[in-house]
């Protein structure tokens, strides 16, 4: 897994939203669990690199996290990453994609990426 600093905020930030806490009975302490294991359980890059690829801009953290991190998916449910499907040979899929990728095993993984070159 890997993460930026940036998306460490901006998931803080909504995690903070009232409709999201309000939905998941969420308190100041559950928002620095998931904090604190993005923080150390994941590989954090710099962010340094630019992309302005997304209409929404915050999108563009996921974009340049995912190259920075070498990254070979993007797992998001937002429309709007998801409309991309990939970027720079970086998958774009939902949560239930990449599921399905884990559940098919590293075979057919790797057959999959290969075929998607093509």
């Amino acid at each position: 897994m890997v993460t930026s600093e940036d998306i460490i905020a901006e998931v803080t930030h909504v995690l903070r939203y009232p409709r999201i806490c309000g939905r998941y009975n969420l308190t100041e302490d559950d928002i620095a669990v998931v904090v604190d294991s993005l923080s150390t359980d994941a590989e954090v890059v710099a962010g340094l690199y630019e992309v302005r690829r997304s209409a929404d801009p915050t999108d563009d953290l996921f974009l340049v996290c995912a190259l920075e991190g070498r990254a070979e998916y993007i797992v998001s449910g937002d429309r709007h990453l998801l409309g991309t499907g990939s970027y720079h040979g970086v998958l774009i899929v939902t949560p239930r994609q990449f599921a399905a990728v884990l559940d098919a095993g590293d075979d057919l993984v790797a057959e999959a990426r290969l075929s998607s070159r093509v």
